[in-house]
């Protein structure tokens, strides 16, 4: 139970606080402690006012009215304890700048199904980026001709057709790519491609098996035979490795979410991925602790969405996205940063250019 103040402990206690002693030294005076002479102080209203001049000591009293000089060593410990903190300007941390290149990468036309909008994005996109470099990203074209699943007649159309579109495409893409060199190359995939998986070497191996045994056969029933133009610098690989790191190919799997599928591929390649096939748009990005000497690594996984219509004769409301990739990289192992592009409505934010891009109806 605390001693209770008398009158004259009290009259004391303003005194030494009007002489201006610190709470400790009126402590140790007054034998009590000092949340004791603190809560006393607020108790009768004194020492706790310094904004009220008359509760002031003659120095403070000064400072607060603006008159006299005060030495730094004359400065009261409370208004020393308001004092801004003064720090110099902080070095400017230490970088490196290095000039990169663009990669654009863009799967599942589908041609003769293509979006239209998204085609007029892309390839504004390309004139404003110059990029280094076009991936088609697999099924170029649809191949619905040779399919061996069923048609519904009123939809169908020819090898004529797709071949048309696609070359379209190409003479739009490469007439803007040649003024800097634009390499253009597509990804081996399901529909399109020479892959035992494909649509085209499949069709070929079940209808014409016999004509796979004459010499000539794989120059002139490859893919590339019949849907490449002489004009255009387009070449079929299997993958594409862009900055050391990041693996890029059509995929064949098919997970029930956005971005699953991404993180699938990657699970499956042990490897940062960018993939189409599924017609969706995500990423799923993983961090790895470096262990022993193992460094730190991020494991990348990225779906782009797709280049073709949303509403095909053959599924009902398909949970689809229209969309392509923007690559930034420099020639550093792992040095690269990747936008995903939605195409929304026949028009896209595009972040690399700080643009929206609307496409306009044909």
């Amino acid at each position: 139970m605390p001693k209770p103040w008398t009158p004259d402990e009290e009259q004391t206690l303003r005194e030494l606080t009007d002489a201006g002693l610190k709470i400790a030294q009126i402590a140790a005076r007054m034998q009590r402690t000092v949340a004791s002479i603190h809560n006393k102080q607020h108790g009768l209203d004194i020492g706790t006012k310094r904004n009220s001049q008359k509760n002031l000591p003659a120095l403070d009293r000064a400072i607060f009215e603006g008159s006299g000089r005060v030495t730094s060593d004359q400065i009261p410990e409370w208004l020393e304890q308001l004092r801004p903190v003064a720090l110099p300007a902080p070095d400017k941390p230490k970088r490196t700048v290095k000039a990169g290149a663009y990669t654009l990468v863009a799967g599942d036309f589908h041609f003769p199904c293509q979006s239209n909008a998204s085609l007029a994005i892309l390839l504004e996109v390309i004139e404003t980026l110059r990029p280094q470099r076009l991936i088609l990203n697999g099924d170029t074209v649809d191949l619905l001709a040779v399919s061996r699943y069923p048609k519904d007649q009123r939809y169908t159309w020819d090898l004529r057709q797709e071949v048309t579109e696609f070359h379209k495409f190409l003479h739009l893409a490469h007439g803007i790519g040649s003024a800097w060199g634009m390499d253009i190359v597509e990804t081996e995939a399901n529909h399109s491609g020479n892959g035992t998986a494909s649509r085209w070497h499949r069709y070929l191996s079940d209808r014409v098996p016999v004509l796979y045994g004459h010499p000539k056969a794989e120059e002139l029933l490859r893919y590339e035979a019949w849907f490449y133009p002489e004009w255009c610098p387009i070449r079929l690989a299997d993958h594409v490795l862009i900055a050391d790191e990041l693996l890029v190919l059509h995929g064949d799997m098919v997970r029930k979410h956005a971005a699953y599928s991404a993180r699938g591929h990657a699970e499956k390649w042990h490897s940062s991925v960018m993939h189409s096939h599924t017609h969706r748009m995500g990423s799923s990005l993983e961090r790895i602790p470096a262990v022993g000497n193992r460094s730190e690594q991020v494991r990348r996984a990225y779906e782009i969405g797709c280049m073709c219509d949303l509403n095909p004769s053959y599924v009902s409301a398909p949970n689809w996205t229209n969309g392509f990739a923007i690559v930034s990289h420099s020639d550093d192992p792992g040095g690269y940063g990747v936008e995903l592009v939605n195409v929304v409505n026949d028009r896209a934010v595009v972040a690399a250019i700080g643009k929206t891009i609307i496409a306009q109806p044909y």
